[in-house]
């Protein structure tokens, strides 16, 4: 739930970082000026930057920016949707430093995502980290730049189990003065329960990222310059769920073309080539080998039942795939 639109100050003035001999200042994150974001070190601060016209969401970052801002923000949605964005916008209007841990499928072991952590604020361990040395890590950055912010990004690349209980002790031991933003497509296996009942986690999920009418239309005008009727602004947005990337590709589709044939080009939907790099890139790409493979042989499937699919592939696994497709996409 979204909290009521409020009037956001001026950040203040950048604190200085206390620096030790061991220790160096996180990066602030970069606002990216597009809805995707590009590839960054996976085990650092990153500096976002892109080509493409930036997508404000005034009303997210108002109910980010709520008071009091819990120690625990988790952005929830399928690809396409913002996250990232959303998140970078965030932390560049703020005054403090933000920690970037963009993970990737190499963080799957306890150590490499100690290190991932600890490179991001600013920390370079000399021998393999463990967990106390990074929670100390983590206390010295609230207590030096209170209100800083660490980000895991793409949470959902994280199936080892043990990284999970790695992961579920840093929120546990998280101090007071930190904010800890957990991105992914997929709720994060953490024990929340409690802390959302104490009112110490605040939740974005895909249906306050999808655009509404008024985005929709802004978007329209402001980034592309069509001119789009209030009609087929409630049709874009009916017929994309509010999805930020087809919402995207449609109008680029439209961008050049007569205002006049905007809807008929909606209604075609003349974007499958882009929807089907897009998919690829940003979805497929990203799936466990076996995952990927299940995927691209059922895709001809009417359906995907799980019956139907152990009888065509000649496996009996189907349905733990097709569970995981679903909460990964």
């Amino acid at each position: 739930m979204l909290v009521p639109r409020t009037t956001l100050g001026s950040p203040p003035t950048h604190r200085a970082w206390c620096e030790t001999a061991s220790s160096k200042p996180p990066r602030r994150v970069k606002a990216p000026t597009g809805s995707t974001m590009p590839p960054v070190s996976h085990m650092s601060s990153a500096s976002v930057s892109s080509t493409t016209v930036p997508i404000s969401r005034p009303r997210l970052l108002e109910a980010l920016n709520h008071q009091p801002i819990p120690p625990i923000i988790v952005v929830v949605a399928p690809a396409g949707y913002g996250k990232t964005t959303l998140i970078s916008q965030w932390t560049e209007m703020r005054s403090t430093p933000a920690a970037w841990v963009r993970l990737g499928s190499e963080h799957n072991t306890p150590h490499r995502f100690l290190h991932g952590v600890l490179q991001a604020i600013g920390r370079q361990p000399d021998a393999p980290p463990s967990l106390d040395t990074a929670l100390e890590s983590i206390r010295r950055l609230a207590t030096c730049q209170p209100g800083s912010v660490v980000v895991l990004d793409d949470f959902h690349v994280i199936e080892n189990p043990e990284v999970h209980q790695m992961a579920s002790e840093l929120v546990a031991g998280l101090p007071a003065g930190l904010h800890l933003v957990i991105m992914s497509r997929a709720m994060p296996p953490l024990p929340l329960a409690r802390r959302r009942i104490e009112g110490e986690v605040r939740d974005i999920q895909m249906q306050d990222l999808s655009f509404i009418k008024e985005e929709v239309g802004w978007l329209a005008e402001s980034v592309y310059g069509s001119t789009v009727s209030p009609e087929m602004v409630s049709h874009l947005t009916a017929r994309t769920d509010g999805w930020i990337a087809g919402i995207r590709l449609a109008l680029a589709s439209a961008d050049a073309m007569d205002p006049q044939r905007t809807s008929s080009i909606m209604d075609a939907w003349h974007t499958q080539q882009s929807l089907d790099e897009y998919v690829i890139e940003e979805v497929l790409a990203t799936l466990p080998e076996d995952l990927h493979d299940f995927i691209l042989r059922t895709a001809f499937l009417p359906y995907l039942e799980p019956d139907l699919c152990n009888h065509v592939l000649e496996i009996d696994h189907s349905a733990a795939l097709i569970a995981d497709a679903s909460r990964r996409v």
